[in-house]
């Protein structure tokens, strides 16, 4: 089914992930074969789907428009505290990266020093480098993701926010008939929760490239390339402990914003996007290669079992 995006006139449309009951193919091998349809067209599977993502970011983006507020004491315990639970997070992850600046400027003065450290085999250093930098690549697309569904995919509203209602349509889907948010929230959504997660993505890629570069040994490599991905999966850590069980149902429970609207232009960068990551992926392998602190200690040296292994 085709959705429908126009803002303050057309309510948005949204079809779940899975229906009640999904359509059917026509057995084609039971009659003419020309007759079937390929497997998308059959199911009706969107060309977009802008599904709320279930951590910490996704809940504070919609919880002003998710639930009704009569009083301010049910305000504070659903989207208050998804408010206090993203400040925590911004508060953690500030904190995290100033700590891993710091492990970096030690793990320099080491190598520096020469005496605690040594040399990195070259294809592992491109593994966990190209890893790591393509796992912070995709937080960052998913972000644009989240941006374009609280901008342009979400209902705009005249005055205040409201709550968005729902409602199912003649084949019994969900079906968003009213509310929405108003250009203001849209504005300190994007201010407060939207630009300080792209902004932490990209501290981590410079920060955390760093940390990896400067390890003193393919020990340390390994160890720093889980330490500095940790560092972004602390709003999920965070949306699991404390956030109510009720609330987490609510949020996961919301059917994707789906549509096959889609420009030429922006159908060939989602066609291209995995490739881009890729290639951003190996030119930062590259370039933190190239400017990354050497230590010249012989890992092998004095060694009893084979080494290299490869």
């Amino acid at each position: 089914l085709l959705c429908s995006f126009k803002m303050s006139e057309t309510p948005a449309r949204i079809t779940p992930m899975e229906s009640k009951d999904p359509p059917t193919c026509k057995p084609a091998f039971l009659e003419n074969a020309d007759e079937g349809e390929s497997l998308e067209k059959c199911l009706g599977i969107p060309q977009l789907s802008f599904a709320v993502p279930a951590n910490i970011y996704g809940s504070a983006c919609v919880c002003g428009v998710l639930f009704e507020y009569p009083t301010f004491l049910s305000w504070l315990k659903t989207c208050g505290q998804s408010y206090i639970r993203l400040g925590l997070n911004h508060v953690l992850q500030i904190f995290l990266l100033v700590a891993l600046l710091q492990l970096d400027n030690w793990q320099h003065d080491a190598i520096t020093i020469g005496t605690d450290c040594y040399r990195l085999t070259w294809w592992f250093f491109v593994i966990c480098h190209f890893l790591f930098f393509a796992i912070i690549l995709t937080e960052m697309m998913e972000t644009f993701d989240l941006v374009e569904f609280v901008i342009f995919r979400m209902p705009t509203v005249e005055g205040r926010s409201r709550c968005l209602k729902w409602g199912n349509d003649a084949d019994g889907n969900p079906r968003c008939v009213g509310g929405g948010m108003n250009v203001a929230r849209k504005t300190c959504i994007s201010l407060f929760i939207l630009v300080p997660k792209l902004g932490f993505a990209l501290a981590t890629l410079i920060i955390g490239g760093g940390f990896l570069s400067s390890s003193g040994s393919n020990t340390d490599l390994l160890l720093n390339s889980l330490a500095a991905c940790f560092i972004l999966d602390v709003d999920e850590q965070i949306y699991g402990l404390l956030t109510p069980a009720y609330v987490r149902r609510v949020v996961e429970s919301i059917p994707p914003w789906e549509s096959d609207n889609v420009g030429s232009t922006r159908q060939v960068l989602r066609a291209l996007s995995q490739q881009l990551v890729l290639a951003l992926s190996g030119a930062l392998v590259a370039l933190f290669w190239v400017y990354s602190p050497k230590c010249e200690n012989d890992p092998c040296e004095g060694a009893i079992l084979p080494c290299p292994v490869i």
